[in-house]
């Protein structure tokens, strides 16, 4: 009997060490779990916040940024006049300015309360939506590259849009009027352009010239330009060459009004000439000039001491083939250069012999 209460004992020692142990490794295994656990959780949620964080970068930086476009009322002025620039709204924590590139040493652009030169800028206030620019020269055209432009925050500069502008010192205007002509030539293949006034006049100092361009041959002329040299006090004025004119048609023509002003003193010559550089091949070539007198009380006055007083106008140049002259400014080394000018005397003395 004693035998078998110490085995029974003994027995029961070994099923509590036995559960300790297993209730132990339970424990140990519980904590390792707990603890990789909490690693990996510490582990995922920054890079978590990461991918969200870096998802939310990738959207601001691909989401379009709103710009302000710009216009201007007009791009051709006459020095002394001003182009107004209107945009939209502008962004808060976006600096703008506008930049006027031309080369122009002579160029003077007032803007924005300020005196500025060829390629200066202005700043541009955010909470303006437009600016009016006075651009003045003495050169007779100026090409202005009128430029846009952003920076935000970080430096980045962006532009936004770039006007070109034509600024001039030509008092000259043009207006035209469709017209047929029943003066048509029967000779096949044939080409004439002719010149005709309609009327002309001068109101306060203000000269008018309407003619008609018409085409009197049998087939189209092909395209075509119109030269017209003035008595205009300013000589920058003189001399103006029309824009590359359509093609005529067989029995088609033009009316054009010419308006100029400043007349120069006195009673002056004013020349209409049709295709000046003989680029069109005519049937005859004795009808493209049109010369009229005007009498003006411009700034220019003749001398008033009864001198002679000689005046040159430069017609253009170009070169001679042959007896034929050709207005160009391709001229190769060894061509034989031509120079078209006028010599008058605009005192109240006859000149002398002279060369």
């Amino acid at each position: 009997m004693v035998t078998k209460k110490k085995e029974d004992k003994k027995d029961m020692r070994s099923s509590k060490a036995y559960k300790f142990i297993v209730g132990f490794i339970i424990a140990v295994a519980l904590i390792i779990f707990i603890i990789s656990s909490v690693i990996l959780v510490i582990k995922i949620v920054p890079d978590t916040f990461g991918l969200v964080a870096a998802t939310f970068q990738s959207v601001k930086e691909e989401a379009p940024v709103e710009t302000a476009d710009i216009s201007a009322d007009k791009t051709s002025i006459k020095s002394g006049d001003g182009i107004n620039f209107s945009w939209g709204n502008l962004n808060e924590d976006t600096a703008y300015s506008l930049i006027f590139l031309c080369g122009d040493d002579s160029m003077e652009i007032r803007a924005n309360g300020q005196t500025l030169s060829c390629d200066e800028y202005i700043v541009i206030n955010n909470n303006d939506n437009n600016e009016n620019v006075v651009f003045v020269t003495d050169k007779d055209s100026v090409n202005v590259s009128t430029i846009f432009e952003s920076e935000d925050s970080t430096g980045d500069i962006e532009t936004i849009k770039q006007i070109d502008l034509t600024v001039s010192n030509n008092n000259t205007s043009v207006t035209t009027e469709t017209v047929r002509t029943t003066n048509v030539s029967t000779t096949p293949n044939t080409r004439d352009l002719y010149i005709r006034l309609v009327r002309s006049g001068v109101v306060n100092n203000t000269a008018y010239i309407q003619f008609e361009v018409g085409n009197s041959g049998s087939i189209s002329t092909g395209t075509w330009q119109f030269r017209a040299i003035l008595p205009t006090a300013s000589v920058s004025d003189r001399v103006f060459v029309s824009n590359i004119q359509t093609s005529l048609s067989s029995g088609s023509g033009i009316i054009y009004t010419l308006t100029f002003s400043n007349l120069e003193s006195g009673t002056n010559q004013a020349i209409i000439q049709i295709d000046p550089q003989n680029i069109v091949s005519e049937s005859n070539e004795s009808n493209n000039q049109l010369a009229l007198n005007f009498r003006g009380n411009g700034d220019t006055s003749y001398n008033s001491d009864d001198r002679a007083d000689f005046n040159i106008d430069l017609l253009g140049y170009g070169i001679l083939i042959g007896n034929r002259y050709t207005e160009t400014r391709d001229i190769d080394q060894n061509d034989e250069l031509a120079i078209r000018f006028r010599v008058r005397n605009i005192g109240g003395e006859e000149t002398e012999d002279w060369r």
